[in-house]
């Protein structure tokens, strides 16, 4: 993400930077067709229309809660019209402390994962040797989330950076 802000600032994005960063002098890697819409509003933090859109989800403590949405309500769509094959891909990157403290909806999550509601899930514990956050755990699969975002995939993250 890269724009001039109405102050005329310009503003670039931590994360878009970064991955520009890593990208190289490539210049095929060098640009992503990513747009941000950052909400404020609840209302605005909704699935895409497109069920076969792939899907990135980016969650730290806490933020995993607005997620628990997503899935049920995938859940419900696969259950009562029989979509199960009907979606597109879905990664969850998950950051907690420890797996036995405080791993929210780690019952729902692994039973998302082998119903194939979420298709990769990937979990950061910041308080367990060896310490890793989200961030870590990204720059693990970056060729597989750079073929995510060049097939059009979604981005949402929720939680504190």
């Amino acid at each position: 993400v890269r724009e001039r802000l109405p102050s005329g600032q310009l503003f670039e994005g931590h994360c878009s930077a970064w991955m520009q960063h890593c990208a190289g002098p490539e210049p095929a890697l060098r640009h992503l067709p990513i747009s941000a819409s950052p909400t404020k509003h609840s209302t605005d933090f909704c699935l895409p229309e497109d069920l076969k859109r792939p899907l990135l989800l980016l969650a730290t403590g806490t933020g995993i809660a607005p997620f628990r949405s997503f899935w049920t309500h995938r859940q419900y769509v696969s259950k009562q019209r029989g979509y199960a094959n009907a979606f597109g891909p879905w990664t969850l990157f998950y950051g907690c402390r420890h797996p036995d403290c405080d791993f929210l909806f780690r019952d729902e999550l692994e039973a998302c994962q082998a119903q194939g509601i979420i298709h990769d899930l990937h979990i950061a514990y910041s308080q367990q040797e060896p310490r890793k956050y989200v961030w870590h755990l990204l720059e693990e699969q970056g060729a597989h989330i750079y073929r995510l975002l060049t097939e059009g995939a979604g981005v949402y993250l929720c939680g504190s950076p």
